[in-house]
């Protein structure tokens, strides 16, 4: 047992107020969970993953009723044990609470980071961050979906409404941490799930060639066996006697009599044989419909499966690096859009350069240009977000921001779009040219734009 978890019970029971009222509950979870730490910690035992998970639960509620403690002093050591809980692996997905194996400790680990935001004090707003950056890019933590969404925003909104410079700066800096790594491990999902893809596609044609070569040999032993006969039946052949011969020329006679009284009756069967032809026919042309029918259902159940998939963080059915590389598409496609629908937001006519509504809509622009500059070539290629994120919300937001009096905004709506015409030029042909003639040249025409804006438009068709 680690040892930070002994120091970290007994400063919060050394920070207490000693008022007998205050905090009583959370002092007898603490002596509680002491007793146990060093039970565990004499005995040098390994604990059994359902002890462990047993532990994590008891100890996860003490830390909880830190954070909910009015002493900033105890929340930022419940937030920097918790931090180091995740660090160290203790809330990894494997690890269950074994009075309710669906409980997942991470999702209410976040919950816990999430309602000490309510407090302004600036040592428990960087201790939020630091929390929150370890929650997202530690390998031993996993947080998706929403869990991950909750992180994202924390960070966001103290860089938004914190009033020291340090927590703007840091927040903003663990925001970009976070952006990179979601992105990166969509990266690394896809490439291991085409790697996967191509290792099965080789391991198919393997077993195809063993087939061919397994079927050539038994035909090549099958013609040897009929060669072999053949020979003896030559020989055979040439005893064969004289009353054989004429045995078969009596046979000959017999059987074209036989034949006359054959043909006779067949053309009396001919034309009942054709109505049944007929009639055999209709049921193979209702199958070959039937079949149409079937392909066609099935390629709508296809397409409603990809509009579906978007939405599910792991679909059923699929290998493990199929399900990471949906989970991790999911995270980034949640985040974007996020981003994506601040900077759409309309800034009100009184807001000044220092105002929430301006730091918003910048940061998030400036968010959404770092996402695009450093796109990998999974998310370059990847169709399904640049129909779904780029071009359905991306597009609107530049339409939007780029025609703002804000040159701040102007210019990172330039920046954003250079970005996607970098990146992305090969499939948004028809955006980036709407882009140009409905922001661009309309700029450069009109009376109304700034000297430093249409500077900035030719600047940029200089780039281009």
């Amino acid at each position: 047992m680690d040892m930070f978890i002994i120091n970290a019970l007994e400063r919060i029971l050394s920070t207490l107020h000693k008022r007998k009222n205050q905090n009583k509950q959370l002092r007898i979870s603490c002596n509680t969970m002491l007793g146990i730490v060093k039970k565990y910690t004499k005995s040098k035992k390994t604990l059994t993953s359902l002890e462990l998970g047993g532990f994590i639960a008891q100890l996860l509620a003490t830390l909880k009723l830190a954070c909910e403690s009015k002493q900033n002093s105890v929340k930022v050591i419940a937030l920097d044990c918790l931090q180091k809980l995740m660090d160290y692996g203790y809330f990894r997905p494997e690890i269950a609470d074994p009075e309710n194996p669906n409980r997942r400790f991470m999702e209410e680990v976040i919950k816990i980071i999430e309602k000490c935001f309510e407090d302004s004090n600036e040592d428990v707003q960087l201790q939020i961050i630091k929390a929150s950056l370890t929650a997202v890019t530690s390998d031993n933590c996993q947080v998706h979906d929403h869990a991950l969404m909750t992180a994202v925003r924390v960070c966001y909104n103290i860089h938004i409404v914190s009033d020291s410079v340090i927590n703007q700066v840091t927040a903003k800096v663990s925001l970009q941490q976070i952006l990179d790594c979601v992105y990166q491990r969509f990266e690394n999902a896809s490439q291991q799930s085409k790697e996967q893809a191509k290792n099965k596609s080789n391991n198919n044609d393997n077993n195809d060639d063993d087939d061919d070569n397994v079927g050539e040999k038994e035909k090549e032993e099958q013609s040897e066996e009929k060669e072999e006969p053949s020979e003896e039946n030559e020989e055979n052949d040439h005893e064969v006697s004289k009353e054989d011969i004429s045995k078969e020329i009596i046979m000959d006679i017999i059987s074209k009599s036989v034949d006359l009284e054959d043909s006779n009756n067949e053309e009396e069967e001919e034309g009942e044989g054709e109505g049944e032809e007929e009639g055999e026919e209709k049921p193979e042309e209702n199958k070959v419909e039937e079949e149409n029918n079937e392909k066609s259902n099935n390629n709508n159940d296809e397409e409603d499966y990809d509009d579906t998939a978007s939405n599910s963080s792991i679909t059923e059915g699929e290998n493990v690096d199929a399900n990471a590389a949906q989970s991790t598409y999911a995270d980034c496609y949640l985040i974007f859009r996020a981003f994506c629908k601040l900077s759409m937001k309309e800034l009100p006519s009184s807001a000044s350069s220092s105002s929430g509504e301006m730091r918003t809509k910048i940061l998030s622009l400036e968010l959404l240009h770092s996402i695009i500059q450093n796109a990998g070539p999974a998310l370059r290629s990847n169709e399904r977000f640049i129909k779904q994120a780029v071009i359905k919300y991306l597009f609107i937001s530049l339409l939007s921001n780029g025609v703002s009096p804000v040159n701040k905004i102007f210019s990172l709506s330039l920046d954003v779009f250079y970005a996607l015409i970098c990146n992305f030029q090969g499939y948004l042909k028809h955006q980036i040219g709407v882009f140009y003639s409905k922001i661009l040249l309309h700029i450069l025409a009109s009376a109304i734009s700034t000297t430093q804006q249409k500077q900035a438009v030719l600047r940029l068709l200089l780039k281009i």
